[in-house]
């Protein structure tokens, strides 16, 4: 009895322990799901301002125009502009009380009176203003003997301004530049924003870039080269034993087997991501940019296009983001621009299953922003943007060279709806980048689908994409 009674005890334990582990499982993916559902929006203050500084990363260009005083060494010009940068992102966020509390770290105590008076202003007015810098050309004038003064213009390529209601609803947004003159002084380890005096401000003038593509897409969906043309055949590519984590497990080894495999099948186009958290935001990892690069050298060798889709898991689409976005744009599309086996860049996949977490407009005025930056940084490649589902790509058909998306429900609704896509867009070429039926089955998805249906589905597909020109 006693045995027996001890025995009942622990399988009591036992069940209260799952139990409570059950619970706490459940509450830690009710809280996951609610973080992602508000888009991070509400995240904690405090940690999205620590975060901010180290995450924004306007591009800065120096002027060698001859200065007074010493020689300004490499490492300063890059502690200058790291603080200048850092002084910029508080002003940016001034609006918020508790994050204008950090700026002492930047600016001088008469310049923190200032944005908090500012502050106080855009609170009485019920307004927020969301403000980011993305790029400074700086002309330094006196550095200092003692290296504790320096003084410089900065001409502000760009800004780009968010007017929003209480609410967070836009009600204006805009773009310009400035010309400043600025005074900082170095103490307390932090170079510090002492004086700043605006001389000029301006509408943003459009930079157009000319461009000579290296591959053109023609309007019956085909592509061409040199004069050679050629239908895209290809697939998604994830190497089969790394598919989440290719980059920090890349090996060069089974890429190469891969892809001779994949040029076996008489298919000429693979599909890869490029994170962006992974591969550093706005400090884009060296080591990853070359594997990427080795994998693209890797490609041509077999024959085969490549396209990138960037920004993969990208989940801050507000201004204090943009920044750290257009470096990691500008240091990937610098690198591979005169890469001849690059079909095309995908900006970013399926952006649209954003729209209900980080608001429509947050989403469609970055993607604007993006592509704009993009054919600035490297006008002579093609790019798209790759949507979840039809009914929704037509979105930036006149910015993109064509139009791609994804598809996965019934073979049966396809003719349908892609005939629905064609009557909203001006006879731009289409590209199905993405469909299939999933394999997978776990406890949590139990219908997966069996060899045989998976078959009979890609041979209907096969059938309408013949059918309708695809590529």
């Amino acid at each position: 009895m006693k045995n027996h009674a001890k025995e009942k005890g622990i399988t009591s334990l036992i069940i209260l322990g799952t139990v409570v582990l059950f619970l706490f499982s459940i509450g830690i993916f009710a809280s996951a799901i609610a973080y992602f559902n508000t888009g991070a929006v509400k995240a904690d203050i405090l940690m999205e301002s620590e975060k901010g500084i180290s995450d924004h990363t306007p591009k800065f260009v120096w002027i060698e125009n001859g200065n007074e005083g010493r020689e300004m060494e490499e490492y300063a010009k890059k502690r200058i502009s790291t603080d200048y940068a850092n002084a910029w992102y508080y002003q940016n966020i001034a609006h918020n009380n508790i994050l204008a509390e950090n700026a002492e770290m930047f600016w001088v105590n008469n310049k923190i009176k200032k944005l908090n008076e500012w502050n106080n202003q855009l609170n009485n007015d019920n307004k927020i203003i969301e403000r980011t810098d993305i790029e400074h050309h700086i002309d330094f004038h006196v550095y200092s003997l003692d290296g504790q003064i320096v003084n410089f213009t900065d001409s502000v390529g760009l800004i780009v301004e968010k007017i929003k209601d209480k609410n967070n609803n836009l009600i204006h947004q805009r773009s310009y530049n400035l010309i400043q003159d600025v005074v900082m002084i170095y103490q307390d380890d932090n170079w510090h924003i002492k004086q700043l005096v605006v001389r000029k401000t301006a509408p943003t003038i459009e930079k157009i870039s000319k461009s000579k593509k290296l591959i053109k897409v023609l309007s019956n969906g085909n592509f061409i080269q040199k004069e050679k043309e050629f239908t895209v055949k290809g697939f998604n590519y994830y190497p089969q034993h790394s598919p989440w984590n290719m980059w920090s497990n890349f090996s060069i080894d089974t890429i190469r087997k891969d892809f001779k495999t994949i040029q076996s099948l008489k298919c000429n186009t693979i599909r890869i991501f490029v994170p962006y958290h992974e591969m550093g935001k706005g400090h884009v990892n060296q080591k990853y940019l070359n594997q990427l690069e080795q994998l693209i050298d890797i490609a041509a060798e077999e024959n085969l296009y490549v396209i990138p889709t960037l920004f993969d898991f990208v989940n801050n689409y507000r201004l204090s983001n943009w920044a750290a976005s257009d470096r990691y744009l500008e240091t990937i599309l610098s690198q591979f621009k005169n890469k001849e086996n690059i079909l095309a860049w995908d900006i970013k996949n399926e952006a649209d299953l954003d729209f209900k977490n980080h608001k429509k407009d947050e989403v469609i005025t970055w993607l604007t922003f993006i592509l704009e930056r993009a054919k600035l940084y490297n006008p002579n490649q093609l790019y798209t943007i790759g949507w979840s589902q039809p009914e929704v790509a037509h979105l930036f058909q006149n910015e993109v060279d064509f139009i791609s998306f994804h598809y996965y429900k019934s073979p049966n609704l396809f003719q349908n709806d892609v005939n629905l896509l064609k009557e909203k867009i001006n006879a731009k070429p289409l590209m199905l980048s993405e469909y299939g039926k999933s394999s997978f089955a776990s406890f949590w998805f139990p219908f997966s689908q069996s060899e045989k249906e998976q078959s009979k589905y890609y041979q209907d597909m096969f059938e309408l994409l013949n059918q309708n020109n695809f590529s």
